[in-house]
């Protein structure tokens, strides 16, 4: 077999620098948000509990000063690097153009900043801006790290700051340069004006200071090798800093540092209201202090994820279920429960809150009615997860938690038809889309239409994974907790028939009783319905891997160790070299496409003997969930906080001419069947028989009329003995024969 060489992934050399130098702490504060799924995230919105009123805080002793940084503790030295986000930076030679589409409607919201009169959203890698009530994207592209601020510093001059890089604008956001700093330097998380009007940054390595005539030029300022997450200023003078896993204060341009008496956790914001009174919070409390820190009053919670003021100075706290008022005697609202994820709270109106939610986009909150309302129009940074074609050329995508999306019109427009979080779909060979939505499993026949709940709920997990059998009938799926559930009654009735130690298992139903289960480490088969699975391989696909079918039956299996074919779920051959595969799919005229994690699309002409990059990726930091061939020859791309994109296929005609050609049948020994392909170039006659080793035909398969393109014959040898045969192609004028061994 022949290998089109695959180019090497292309990688942003000083983001992959960065990343290898962050340590631990580092990216567990970075992202400690961003990696929370949706089952963790459920399992935090279930039974809180939130304190009423401040109460002392209850300190384990004095403030310490740290004047001799060296004397603060050691932070850890180890190191690691970001897996699952290819960097790309190539640019097409094929006429390739990239559309990324305008829904589905979603994403993480995780900040709001208000400059001048406009609101601006942070989501994890793009920003957006409010504009008659849709959020328009801003003209940033960067490595692809989180945003963690954006700050205005002159007239027209905006600042954005990110986990690898700082970039600036002088017209308004519609064109940035970026900041050069030392390698060593990343983390950029937070940026406040002095009272000097100097500009400091928040950096991994210390605070690092603009002054006001050279506002670009930053310089080391103070807390040499320490980690900043939040700086502010109080009335008096004094700075504060949340800094690793402590808040300190000093009198600002001295530099002699306490830290509070506070317990070692992530401070990620530090306000002060007019009162001189300095708030702030950690995952577990609300922290507040009239008198500089020298004592604390708490409120304690389940969880916190935010505080922010309202123009009248009341703190608003933002838990993962619901929002509260707090004024200087506690709790004095609390807003309905929410059954999302909430990340931050912005004040919009006298009325009207807006929340960011975690995956779901933005939700408007009515005080008044105690009401969530949708409000990301505009907002097109899902993680789409999945994306299928209904029988009637609709589209179907999935994003992470918010909803199910349908666009009639190829992709330009979405309308959200169910609300559920899905982490897999699949569409059945009769049309019908099946989909694992949260703890249950629904289907719609009528092209999103109608959903019809099937007879299982597996809360508090959720489905990962779907397969159907030819005729609805047996239905087998995977849970997050590693449990494999079947049905054969439509889903009637299910009962669990395999119990995995990975959460990750890949199905595929080859007949009503027979299976296959992948689970990262081993495949296990069986031909009783589940009631004995045999190990047939060890560790053959990698850590995961997806199964496909053809029209004909064969078995495809993408995964880290390349794409690999079986006719029985058995023996499995590999049709490239051993790269990695994201996913694969065969068009009706035959051709072969596999995508690999870096976005590149590659094309097979002659069933999987060689294979020719199409379409190089976009300049997009992102990782892939989804992928579609549509059936007007579309590319879709279902990406990571990225939404979804578009492309266009342009066939080569020329290579699509089929050759006629018998090729070698698999497996091959066989014990009992095998599979015979072959291809006509032209319309014809054909006949295909089978000779044993001394020429006597022991079986005629076929013997009639056929169109040109691919065929595929699978072939029973019933009775026969073992030992050496021939199988012989005739159509027109051209006959050719192989050899094949029968080994029982």
């Amino acid at each position: 077999m022949v290998i089109v060489p695959l180019r090497f992934i292309k990688k942003d050399v000083t983001f992959t620098k960065k990343i290898k130098q962050m340590n631990v702490k580092k990216l567990l504060l970075l992202f400690l948000l961003s990696s929370i799924n949706y089952s963790q995230s459920k399992f935090l919105l279930q039974d809180k509990t939130y304190e009423k009123e401040w109460h002392p805080l209850i300190t384990v002793g004095p403030i310490i000063e740290n004047n001799n940084l060296s004397e603060l503790p050691d932070r850890e030295k180890s190191y690691t690097n970001l897996t699952g986000r290819i960097e790309n930076n190539y640019q097409t030679d094929l006429n390739s153009y990239w559309v990324r589409l305008k829904g589905p409607i979603g994403g993480t919201a995780r900040r709001f900043e208000k400059i001048d009169g406009k609101l601006y959203l942070l989501s994890d890698r793009k920003i957006f801006y409010l504009n008659n009530f849709q959020w328009e994207p801003l003209n940033l592209k960067h490595d692809g790290s989180n945003i963690n601020f954006i700050y205005k510093i002159a007239n027209d001059t905006l600042i954005v700051g990110g986990d690898t890089f700082l970039y600036k604008s002088t017209d308004n956001g519609e064109s940035w340069q970026q900041f050069l700093f030392d390698d060593s330097v990343y983390g950029f998380s937070c940026i406040i004006k002095t009272p000097n009007n100097e500009i400091l940054i928040g950096t991994s390595k210390g605070i690092y200071i603009s002054e006001s005539k050279t506002p670009f030029d930053f310089q080391l300022l103070t807390l040499n090798g320490v980690m900043i997450n939040c700086i502010n200023f109080d009335k008096n003078g004094n700075i504060w800093v949340g800094a690793d896993r402590s808040v300190r204060k000093a009198k600002y341009g001295e530099f002699s540092w306490q830290t509070m008496s506070l317990n070692s956790e992530w401070y990620r914001k530090i306000l002060v209201d007019s009162k001189n009174n300095i708030y702030t919070f950690s995952d577990y409390q609300v922290l507040k202090s009239s008198n500089f820190g020298t004592s604390w009053n708490s409120i304690n919670g389940s969880r916190f994820v935010d505080i922010a003021f309202d123009p009248n100075q009341n703190l608003i706290v933002t838990a993962p279920d619901r929002i509260f008022r707090l004024s200087y005697k506690g709790i004095i609202w609390e807003s309905s429960k929410y059954d999302r994820f909430m990340l931050t709270t912005c004040y919009y109106s006298d009325d009207e809150l807006l929340v960011g939610l975690l995956g779901a986009g933005v939700r408007k909150y009515s005080i008044s009615k105690g009401s969530f309302d949708f409000f990301s129009q505009g907002l097109n940074v899902s993680t789409v997860r999945g994306i299928l074609q209904f029988k009637n050329g609709s589209l179907l995508a999935s994003t992470d938690v918010d909803s199910l999306f349908r666009s009639d019109d190829g992709g330009s427009n979405w309308k959200a038809i169910y609300e559920c979080w899905t982490r897999y779909m699949e569409i059945s060979k009769l049309g019908t889309v099946y989909v694992g939505a949260d703890s249950r499993i629904i289907k719609s026949n009528d092209n999103g239409n109608n959903w019809i709940k099937l007879n299982i709920n597996i809360g508090p997990y959720y489905f990962s994974y779907i397969d159907i059998g030819n005729d609805d009938k047996v239905i087998c799926a995977a849970s997050s907790n590693g449990d494999i559930y079947l049905s054969k009654d439509f889903g009637e009735n299910f009962v669990k028939i395999f119990k995995s130690d990975l959460d990750h298992n890949s199905i595929k139903i080859i007949n009503d009783n027979t299976y296959i289960i992948y689970n990262g480490k081993n495949i296990y088969y069986t031909e009783d319905s589940g009631k004995k699975f045999v190990i047939i391989n060890d560790n053959i696909f990698g850590n995961y891997c997806r199964f496909f079918t053809d029209k004909y039956g064969n078995i495809y299996s993408a995964s880290p160790k390349g794409l690999a074919k079986s006719f029985d779920g058995k023996n499995w051959q590999f049709l490239t070299d051993r790269f990695e595969v994201s996913f694969f799919t065969i068009d009706s005229k035959g051709l072969y496409y596999i995508l690999d994690p870096g976005g590149y699309v590659y094309i097979s002409y002659d069933r999987g003997n060689k294979w020719e990059a199409k379409i190089y990726p976009f300049s997009y930091s992102t990782r892939f969930w989804s992928f579609l061939l549509d059936k007007e020859g579309n590319i879709f791309y279902g990406s990571q906080d990225e939404g979804l994109f578009r492309n266009k296929i342009n066939f080569l005609t020329s290579k699509m001419n089929w050759q006629r050609k018998l090729y070698n049948n698999f497996p091959n020994p066989f014990q009992n069947y095998t599979n015979i392909e072959y291809s006509l170039k032209e319309d014809a006659l054909v006949e295909l028989k089978v000779y044993n080793i001394i020429g006597e035909e022991v079986d005629c398969l076929f013997s009639e009329f056929q169109i040109a393109g691919f065929h595929n014959y699978k072939w029973v040898s019933k009775n026969l003995p073992s030992g050496v045969y021939f199988y012989q192609l005739i159509a027109g004028s051209y006959i050719e024969t192989k050899k094949m061994i029968i080994l029982k």
